[in-house]
């Protein structure tokens, strides 16, 4: 019955190979969009990069979103417990006005810490990343 409601682990590796192509998707068409923004002034028949670039912004969000859920429960199938942010508000706090200023921060550090397959049981205990710290 235990093993039932332990998660399993997931890779999350194509998540973040997707993401990255979006991020260059979005460096590219961030660079394209400059010169075309120009040669609209002249007139119309200009391609809308806004309506691409803001598809794609969109598709990083869900890709991120997705990425932290999943963060948290393979951190959950690697041993972690007692943590305070279930994997629904881990994503749920960066829509929450105000919260999202801080929470995001703690609950990523949360799964950060409880990541670490090597010390489950004393997850909380582990310092902060530098990394993190600078976020």
């Amino acid at each position: 019955m235990e093993d039932q409601l332990k998660p399993q682990y997931q890779s999350t590796s194509t998540l973040v190979k997707t993401m990255t192509i979006c991020f260059i998707l979005n460096a590219i068409i961030a660079l394209v969009s400059v010169p075309l923004k120009t040669i609209s002034a002249f007139g119309p028949g200009a391609p809308d990069i806004a309506k691409i670039k803001d598809l794609i912004f969109l598709t990083l969000i869900v890709l991120f979103s997705i990425r932290i859920y999943r963060a948290n429960l393979n951190a959950r199938a690697l041993g972690a417990q007692g943590m305070r942010f279930s994997p629904g508000w881990t994503v749920g706090w960066f829509f929450v006005p105000v919260m999202n200023l801080f929470r995001p921060f703690q609950a990523v550090r949360e799964v950060w810490k409880a990541s670490d397959p090597n010390a489950p049981e004393r997850w909380d205990q582990k310092e902060t990343s530098h990394l993190l710290k600078i976020w």
